[in-house]
């Protein structure tokens, strides 16, 4: 009676047939993003201790968001990656980082933000983002308004 054996393929076969894999299965990136720079303005400010949010009109799509630097740019990302995928969208603003004074503290209020506070909701700020296929620039000019109350958690 005739004994087979088997032989197991070489870790080089292996590694080699996994790197392959790999690189076949990585080729696709996703979706193609529109690089998106905006800069907002409250009045005649450049704010650039700002978040902004696009909140897809349609729904069901990936929102995208960015913070200021110091230059006021904000540089919109989807997902982690650089870019929004083309489309209509809401849009909000927050300030990530608020001052907290004296009478803050002593009421145990949060900060509102710096600028009319309709416009930290997509719902309220009644500004839209219509992003194409190729790279933008977008500019906000935030109206002055009111002063914001102080809210109580």
């Amino acid at each position: 009676m005739r004994q087979v054996r088997w032989r197991l393929p070489s870790c080089r076969y292996l590694a080699l047939t996994g790197l392959v894999g790999l690189l076949v299965c990585g080729c696709d990136s996703g979706p193609r993003l529109s690089k998106v720079t905006v800069r907002v303005k409250h009045g005649d400010k450049t704010l650039d201790n700002i978040q902004v949010t696009f909140v897809p009109e349609a729904g069901g799509g990936p929102s995208a968001s960015g913070f200021g630097t110091k230059s006021g740019d904000v540089v919109m990302m989807t997902n982690g990656k650089q870019g929004v995928l083309p489309g209509s969208y809401r849009v909000a603003f927050d300030e990530p980082v608020k001052p907290m004074t004296p009478e803050l503290i002593a009421r145990g209020g949060i900060p509102p933000p710096s600028f009319p506070s309709k416009y930290t909701s997509p719902l309220t700020s009644g500004l839209t983002a219509n992003v194409g296929d190729k790279a933008e620039s977008l500019e906000f000019v935030l109206e002055v308004g009111p002063p914001n109350k102080i809210e109580r958690p």
